[in-house]
């Protein structure tokens, strides 16, 4: 056929073009990279689905979904703006709008994907650029990483399977009456812990944004998949955080709740609050002042 008489392709109906690092590359889940090609479909504008109709999407569950979310968001490849509080009765909140952040540079993934990533760049004729993160020696690396962060969702499915997991008695043998699990024991603690009187208000605000999506994903959903123990400690760092927050104890609490103010303005996730609380500036200006007034 002659080339001036060929016609261009049409294009019929919106899509999304979505990178071949991201389809191809083991990195991603099958959960995660349908979340990339969902929120990346909305564009600037972000997503603004309910985590109902995210779940029907994903053919998943509230423990699954919310770990590709938290994963993703780790990684840097997509923000979430939290929805604001809304006067009804009971309160409730707005959904949360999902962002697909499209600059690869900025991502905090693997050191083999961003070799990928460069040499795609010249192959479309463009130079490479400096990544914002250093990357990771391989996945097991990352995962640890993001264990550290939250460790609620660090093992994922495999995890969580051993973590619920109950050994039933047989016929023969007479049930044994079991104490806590070590994973148990370690939300028992930390239920002890935030009720203590002398309790830093930076733990406390450091915990509180560190599970305060995952205290939702409880309220909301009854196959949340937390352990008593866990939702004992989301009740009392709950009511702790509440109550530092209505009758501040002094100018720490203050200080703290002041910055954080600063941070949510400046649309900071919860992740990121919690990690700037935890060895961030703020914890070194709270400790210097209280050293002062003890010298003092």
């Amino acid at each position: 056929m002659n080339e001036q008489n060929k016609k261009p392709r049409e294009l019929l109906l919106y899509y999304t073009p979505i990178y071949n690092v991201v389809i191809q590359n083991w990195l991603f889940s099958l959960i995660e990279r349908t979340l990339i090609t969902l929120f990346a479909s909305y564009q600037k504008n972000g997503c603004e689905l309910s985590r109902e109709i995210i779940k029907r999407h994903c053919e998943c569950g509230p423990y699954h979904l919310e770990r590709a979310v938290k994963r993703l968001e780790f990684m840097g490849i997509i923000e979430v703006q939290r929805g604001g509080k809304r006067s009804y009765n009971p309160p409730r909140r707005d959904t949360n709008r999902y962002f697909f952040l499209s600059d690869p540079y900025g991502w905090r993934v693997t050191k083999e994907l961003q070799d990928r990533i460069a040499e795609e760049t010249a192959q479309l004729g463009k130079t490479p650029r400096t990544f914002t993160h250093k990357g990771y020696i391989d996945k097991k690396s990352l995962d640890y990483a993001f264990g550290k962060s939250v460790p609620t969702y660090a093992h994922g499915k495999k995890g969580r399977r051993k973590q619920n997991q109950v050994a039933l008695p047989s016929a023969e043998e007479p049930a044994e009456v079991q104490g806590p699990t070590n994973d148990d024991q370690k939300w028992i603690n930390k239920s002890q812990k935030i009720v203590t009187d002398d309790v830093r208000f930076t733990y406390v605000a450091r915990e509180y944004y560190r599970y305060v999506d995952d205290m939702k994903t409880a309220s909301d959903f009854s196959d949340h998949g937390f352990s008593k123990h866990q939702l004992t400690y989301f009740e009392r760092l709950y009511a702790v955080f509440m109550d530092r927050k209505r009758r501040p104890r002094g100018e720490d609490d203050v200080l703290v709740f002041n910055k954080i103010s600063d941070w949510l303005n400046d649309k900071r996730s919860n992740l990121e609050i919690s990690n700037e609380l935890g060895h961030g500036e703020i914890s070194f200006s709270v400790e210097s002042r209280r050293e002062r007034r003890l010298i003092s």
